[in-house]
């Protein structure tokens, strides 16, 4: 009898090799023994019966498996990894934390903001291993047991939260959570939409993302090289190119006989339902994502807010609520999936679009529409890239991806921001010229160098091979490069005729961002849009920026 398969780890799916891989006849008596290979491979002839297989490495969880199906086996790390019950609640809602540590750890509940600040402390908790499936398993997620729970308090201010969690190695870990409160009545508070769906598109935790995969290509590796051998056409399979699978089983289905060829899927696929035959053939790209797992690229470990970051997610959110906060700006925070219920905006009359804000659902972009036009209010948007994917949330605790961007979906008429997305300067920055300087925006900002506006940012120039910088970006040849507040991903007019969006100031890259202005009318609200990523990387650091955004606010503010 031959046991052969492929050996992955759990966080990002790359092969394992050196696992000490033993078979037991009995629960104590080993039988036989090999190690995996460089690419992760192992093999096992052995005639008699068996008890199970132990997988063992040292930095790795050990796995016993009793059972024949052993083609893709999953590590966990003996590392310090969390994910929480709920990326978003309300104050007085429940939360459950699932951890995996080697030693006991320290949690507790941080306050995101210019100062970090301890809300809730719960102390040690006791160490605990978990596990994870044998399965490429980003679409269902991960089954943890649970470590502790606790409660938000219902006084609690909304805003941006991690539950940090440290070890007695001097690992950390942090979860984002962002809470809402609900406010009793109208408020002049400004409601900052976070980029949560953005945040989850990004993550790779588990070998599968939005942008990169890594079950596919190891998927289509281990079938060239564990498939019997039928007539030597392994061989064709033994290739590195990247083969479609089901291609690979018709040119077998013409060598092998139907019974061996179903017995082949099984071991290796396992028994599909319909929903699994139904969605054989939507790539990767489409596939949902669960929301079951760690979130490893918000990176809120970092506790100063000042220092330089390339991150275009969460830790970008920060700095803006820290610039709110030292400007002394009253405002609440929701999650962008919130959008999705149409009364929840109703109590705001200025709504601010973050950072990254990629990803919508239509009930959220038309929400948000509705919310301008019936409202009357301000859309001060922060954000590049918007409203480029389209996306849903399914009952499954996932998201699914829409394969077509959202502004190809709508019609024209309802790209209410008149935004079209730009990526000629991607992973670029540079400041903003200003066109219009005696616009009110622009009041107290001196202007110097052909009237240039946000020079200084932190989102620095980052050269590939430098460990700030993320893999996410792993097509671009230069890495990211200049320094300014327009840049990375940015957006500009769509219709640049129509006369109701004036441009006020435009990047100084050959296309880059457009800064513009919509004045409000009896049919919709106001609209100021910088179109860049980078934005909110000035805020803290650069003087005309800061100037510039508390002028739109104050405006906003006192116009409602």
């Amino acid at each position: 009898m031959e046991l052969r398969g492929k050996l992955f780890s759990a966080s990002s799916c790359d092969p394992i090799d050196k696992v000490r891989v033993v078979l037991f006849s009995s629960p104590k008596k080993a039988i036989s023994k090999t190690f995996s290979d460089s690419e992760g491979y192992w093999f096992l002839e052995e005639r008699r019966k068996y008890h199970h297989i132990e997988f063992s490495k040292p930095g790795y969880v050990t796995k016993k498996i009793r059972g024949s199906n052993l083609s893709i086996i999953r590590l966990l790390e003996n590392k310090l990894f969390l994910y929480q019950s709920k990326v978003w609640c309300r104050a007085g809602d429940y939360i459950t934390a699932y951890v995996n540590s080697s030693t006991d750890f320290q949690a507790r509940l941080i306050k995101k903001g210019l100062e970090e600040k301890q809300i809730l402390d719960f102390g040690y908790q006791k160490r605990f291993l978990q596990s994870v499936p044998d399965k490429f398993f980003t679409e269902t997620g991960l089954n943890w047991k649970e470590n502790f729970k606790y409660k938000i308090p219902h006084d609690l201010q909304s805003g941006l939260y991690t539950l940090e969690i440290k070890n007695e190695k001097k690992e950390k870990f942090s979860a984002p959570l962002v809470i809402y409160k609900d406010p009793k009545r109208n408020n002049k508070k400004i409601l900052v939409i976070m980029n949560t769906t953005t945040w989850l598109t990004y993550n790779i935790w588990g070998g599968r993302s939005r942008y990169r995969t890594f079950e596919i290509e190891n998927k289509s590796k281990v079938l060239s090289k564990i498939l019997p051998d039928y007539q030597g056409s392994n061989k064709l399979l033994k290739r590195e190119t990247i083969l479609n699978i089901e291609k690979i089983f018709t040119f077998f289905s013409l060598l092998i006989p139907r019974k061996i060829k179903e017995k082949i899927k099984e071991k290796f696929f396992g028994n599909q339902n319909k929903e699994d035959r139904a969605n054989k053939n939507i790539s990767w790209e489409t596939k949902p994502i669960s929301l079951k797992r760690p979130i490893a690229c918000c990176n809120l470990e970092q506790e100063n807010v000042l220092d330089d970051y390339t991150s275009h997610l969460a830790e970008n959110e920060w700095r803006l609520i820290a610039w709110l906060e030292r400007e002394k700006i009253k405002f609440d925070v929701i999650a962008d999936v919130q959008l999705e219920k149409k009364n929840l905006l109703k109590k705001y009359k200025v709504v601010v679009i973050a950072g990254h804000s990629e990803y919508w659902s239509k009930k959220m972009f038309y929400n948000l529409k509705k919310y301008h036009e019936w409202n009357k209010s301000w859309i001060i948007n922060l954000s590049g890239n918007i409203f480029y994917g389209l996306v849903e949330y399914t009952k499954k605790f996932q998201l699914q991806f829409i394969g077509k961007p959202l502004l190809d979906l709508i019609p024209s008429k309802d790209n209410f921001m008149n935004i079209r997305n730009n990526l000629e300067d991607y992973s670029k920055c540079s400041p903003y010229r200003v066109i219009q300087k005696k616009h009110q925006f622009f009041k107290n900002i001196q202007f110097r160098n052909n009237n240039r506006l946000g020079v200084k940012c932190l989102n620095k120039e980052t050269p590939r091979n430098s460990k700030f910088y993320l893999p996410e970006r792993s097509k671009l040849k230069n890495g990211l490069t200049g320094e300014g507040a327009s840049g990375w991903e940015t957006d500009n007019l769509a219709n640049k005729q129509d006369k109701r969006f004036l441009l006020i100031a435009k990047s100084t890259l050959t296309s880059g961002s457009d800064m513009f202005f919509k004045e409000g009318t009896k049919k919709y609200g106001h609209i100021f849009s910088a179109n860049s990523i980078t934005y909110i990387g000035s805020l803290l650091v650069d003087k005309g920026i800061s100037t510039l955004t508390k002028n739109v606010i104050y405006t906003a503010l006192k116009k409602n």
